[in-house]
């Protein structure tokens, strides 16, 4: 649980650090009225360890459109619970309390454990 916080934290600081711009989005989502972007990762942790600057940067953007009419749908996709040491439900907890902090809703997300 503590190198869970840690990693949060950090991820954290990577936000404020990371001041994404509009033109960064742009790169990213093109300008389709709706960009539907999948944050696919192989576990948890993954999501904020190395993308928390990203997903900051997708739902900087308006859920309404925006000037150029686009709203940003992002969705989650984690393919493991991580499962080491038997904490895979310790991990899927933490793995949705952090979706949570960084805003990715709760019906776009998903946790599959397929051995």
């Amino acid at each position: 649980a503590l190198a869970s916080i840690f990693i949060l934290l950090l991820s954290l600081l990577a936000k404020v650090v990371y001041h994404p711009t509009s033109a960064d989005a742009e790169l990213i989502l093109g300008k389709d009225e709706t960009a539907r972007v999948l944050l696919l990762t192989a576990h948890p942790d993954d999501e904020c360890l190395f993308f928390a600057p990203t997903v900051s940067s997708l739902l900087a953007q308006p859920s309404a459109p925006d000037a150029s009419g686009r709203t940003v749908e992002l969705y989650s996709l984690c393919l493991s619970t991580g499962d080491a040491d038997g904490l895979g439900e310790v991990r899927a907890g933490e793995l949705a309390r952090s979706l949570d902090i960084l805003g990715i809703p709760e019906g776009r997300r998903w946790l599959i454990d397929h051995p």
